[in-house]
C-alpha cells in the first residue's frame, strides 16, 4: 500500500467517529418540568393516522431539549440499546453546547404525564449538518445517564437496517403532535401511529427542486404523514415481532399532511452510528450477588468482656482442671505396670 492511499484510509477511519460530542452539566437544575414546551422550531409531527398503543412502538420516546437560553424544543427519538437514543440533529437548535439540557421521557401514550424521564448525559451531533444551510446529514446520538432494560411491549430496541427499502414499501410512523398546520404545539399530546410509503428520489428532486440522494429518503403520505413536532421519531419496518429502523425524520414541505418529506437514509450513515457507540457506550454496572464471608472468630482474655459471666470462666477453668488431673492420673497408673 502506498502512503497516499494509507493517508486516505486513515482519515476515513478518523471520520467514522466524527461528530460534535456534548457533556450537559449533570448537576444543572432540571428546567424540563418548569415550562410548557412549545414548539419554538419547524420541525415534523404525524397528521393524520390514529391513535396508537406503546405496545406498537415500544421503542419511541419524547425529547426535550432546554437550550442555553431557557428556550425549550422537543422531538421524537427511538431507543437502539440500553444508553442510547437516536434521533436528528436539528432537534438541539441552532447553536448546542455543554449547557444545553437533555430529557428522554417514554412509556405511555402521553410521556409527559404518564412515562418515566431520563436525562441525557451526552449528545452527538452530526459535524457535516448545518441547519441554516440545509438538512443534510441531520442524524444526532443521546446517551443516557442510566441504562434502561427492555421489556417486551413496553421497552424495545429497534434494530438498525443497512438497506433502504424498496420503493412503495409501507412502513409505520409515529409521533405525539398536531395533526394539522396551527394546530397547538402543546407537549401533552397522546401518541399517534400510521403509515407511509418509500418514494422515488425523482418524486423530491421534482417537488423541492432539489433533493440530497445520499444522504436522505424521499417519504410519500399514506395514511398518514409528518408534522411539527415529529422530528427524530424513526421510519419503522416491523417484522417477526421486531422493529427495524431505516430512517430519521427530518423535513417536510411545511403542510401537514404534506405531500412528500425528507427522512434521513440511515444506511448512509451506520457506520457514524455504530464508531459512536462503541466509542462512547459506558461500562454497565454488573448485579452479582456480594460474596459469602464467614466471621473470624474474635478472642477477648478479659472476662468481664466476654457474654456471661465471671463465674461462667470460673466453671470452664474448673472442667478443664478435673480433666488435665484425671489424665496424670491414668499416666502414672501405665507407668507404674510397666515398671
Amino acid at each position: 500500500m502506498n502512503t497516499y492511499a494509507l493517508i486516505v484510509l486513515l482519515l476515513s477511519l478518523l471520520s467514522l467517529t466524527r461528530g460534535q460530542v456534548f457533556t450537559p452539566d449533570p448537576s444543572a437544575e432540571d428546567l424540563s418540568e418548569s415550562v410548557d414546551i412549545e414548539a419554538k422550531l419547524i420541525v415534523k409531527r404525524i397528521g393524520g393516522g390514529a391513535m396508537g398503543s406503546v405496545a406498537q412502538a415500544p421503542f419511541q420516546v419524547f425529547v426535550n431539549v432546554i437550550q442555553d437560553d431557557g428556550a425549550p424544543l422537543f422531538c421524537g427519538g427511538t431507543f437502539i440499546g440500553t444508553q442510547w437514543v437516536l434521533t436528528a440533529s436539528h432537534c438541539f437548535g441552532l447553536h448546542p453546547s455543554n449547557g444545553t439540557q437533555v430529557y428522554v421521557y417514554y412509556g405511555g401514550l402521553v410521556p409527559r404525564l404518564t412515562g418515566q424521564k431520563i436525562r441525557g448525559s451526552l449528545f452527538i451531533v452530526n459535524e457535516n449538518w448545518h441547519q441554516n444551510i440545509n438538512y443534510d446529514n441531520d442524524i444526532a446520538l443521546i446517551r443516557l445517564d442510566k441504562p434502561v432494560r427492555e421489556t417486551k411491549g413496553v421497552l424495545e430496541f429497534a434494530q438498525l437496517s443497512s438497506t433502504v427499502p424498496d420503493v412503495n414499501t409501507i412502513f409505520q410512523i409515529q409521533g405525539y403532535g398536531i395533526t394539522e398546520n396551527g394546530n397547538g404545539g402543546t407537549n401533552y399530546r397522546p401518541l399517534k401511529i400510521g403509515t407511509a410509503k418509500v418514494a422515488s428520489d425523482a418524486d423530491c428532486i421534482n417537488f423541492y427542486g432539489g433533493f440530497h440522494v445520499n444522504s436522505d429518503i424521499c417519504i410519500a403520505d399514506n395514511t398518514a404523514g409528518t408534522c411539527s413536532g415529529d422530528s427524530g421519531g424513526g421510519a419503522i419496518l416491523v417484522a417477526n415481532s421486531s422493529f427495524i429502523i431505516f430512517g430519521v425524520i427530518s423535513f417536510g414541505s411545511g403542510s401537514c399532511p404534506g405531500r412528500f418529506a425528507g427522512f434521513t437514509k440511515l444506511p448512509a450513515f451506520l457506520d457514524w452510528v455504530k464508531s459512536n457507540l462503541a466509542k462512547y457506550t459506558l461500562p454497565e454496572p454488573t448485579t452479582t450477588a456480594p460474596p459469602v464471608t464467614t466471621p473470624e472468630p474474635t478472642f477477648d482474655l478479659n472476662p468481664i468482656n466476654r457474654q456471661g459471666s465471671v463465674t461462667d470462666i470460673t466453671n470452664a477453668s474448673t472442667v478443664f482442671s478435673g480433666a488435665a488431673i484425671y489424665l496424670l492420673v491414668q499416666f502414672l497408673y501405665f507407668a507404674w505396670r510397666t515398671i
